[in-house]
């Protein structure tokens, strides 16, 4: 087994626009994960009950789309803030190992997301 090896990017712009009170911020990110370690499930004649695996490869792109905007600004005390978020993320098993069987992978991936949530961003 070797360690999980990730390469990222990430490239952005931030604007601001009438004195700041309208504010707009992008990101684009892209990270590529090799070697990705999975713990595998061994039949119970083995006397083990999983196994840690390198599986394959990831890739996680994505875009994040973010709007700030101040209406009021100390009127009478109060300030106003809006905020608007919009993430779009793009996740992709490119590889996975030869010596290992695709569907009984997919299946320990498909308990691994059910269960703790891929956390790749």
């Amino acid at each position: 087994m070797s360690p999980e090896k990730t390469f990222a990017y990430e490239a952005g712009i931030d604007l601001g626009f009438f004195s700041d009170r309208l504010k707009v911020e992008y990101t684009y990110y892209s990270r590529n994960s090799k070697e990705l370690i999975l713990p595998v499930s061994l039949p119970n004649t083995t006397g083990y009950t999983t196994q840690i695996l390198n599986i394959g490869e990831m890739t996680n792109k994505g875009h994040e789309l973010l709007v700030r905007a101040t209406p009021l600004r100390d009127v009478k005390g109060i300030t106003w803030n809006v905020n608007f978020n919009f993430t779009k993320n793009n996740n992709n098993v490119d590889k996975i190992t030869d010596d290992i069987d695709d569907n009984f992978i997919l299946e320990q991936l498909k308990l691994f997301k059910e269960r703790f949530a891929l956390w790749y961003i």
